[in-house]
C-alpha cells in the first residue's frame, strides 16, 4: 500500500508535527500500524483519512477523547459515505460510553441524522468521508511529487 513519512504527511495534511506526535504519545490516536524498531513511521492512507477526521472532530470543538471513538476507521469504496458522531445524553450513555459513531451512505444520512428521540442523541456532528478521502488523495499526490523523503 502507498505509504509516506511523517514529516510529508504533515505538511500536505496542515497539521503540525508536535501535534500528531503528541496525539500518538497521549494514546489519543493510534496508527493501525506500528514503526518497525529504528525505522521511522510511514503513513497509509487509512491512517492519514483517520487523522484528518480527528483533526476536523477536535478543531470543531470535540474533546481529544473521540479519537478512542474512532479508531478503527478505514476507507472503503462504497459510494459516498458519512461519518456521524453522535454525543449521547449524559442519561442515557449505553455500555459504549458517551458518543456513538455511525457509518452511513447518502441515502440513509436524512433518516440518520433525525433519530428517535428515545435514543437519547443530543447532537450529531457529520463528517463527508468522501471529502476526507480526497484530501487524503491530494496530500499523497503531493507528497509523491514532491518525493521528501523523511
Amino acid at each position: 500500500m502507498d505509504k509516506i513519512g511523517t514529516a510529508s504527511l504533515c505538511q500536505h495534511l496542515f497539521i503540525s508535527r508536535s501535534r500528531v506526535e503528541r496525539w500518538i504519545s497521549d494514546e489519543v490516536f493510534q496508527p493501525l500500524h506500528k514503526p518497525e524498531t529504528g525505522k521511522a513511521r510511514r503513513w497509509d492512507k487509512h491512517d492519514a483519512a483517520r487523522l484528518v477526521c480527528l483533526r476536523r472532530l477536535i478543531d470543531g470543538g470535540l474533546p481529544v477523547e473521540v479519537g478512542q471513538q474512532i479508531k478503527r476507521l478505514r476507507l472503503y469504496n462504497a459510494g459516498r459515505a458519512f461519518l456521524l458522531l453522535r454525543a449521547m445524553d449524559p442519561r442515557d450513555y449505553s455500555k459504549d460510553g458517551r458518543y456513538q459513531v455511525l457509518i452511513v451512505n447518502q441515502k440513509d444520512l436524512v433518516d440518520t441524522l433525525c433519530p428517535d428521540r428515545a435514543l437519547g442523541v443530543m447532537s450529531t456532528t457529520v463528517l463527508d468521508l468522501d471529502e476526507i478521502e480526497q484530501e487524503v488523495d491530494e496530500a499523497f499526490a503531493q507528497a509523491h511529487q514532491g518525493n521528501q523523503s523523511d
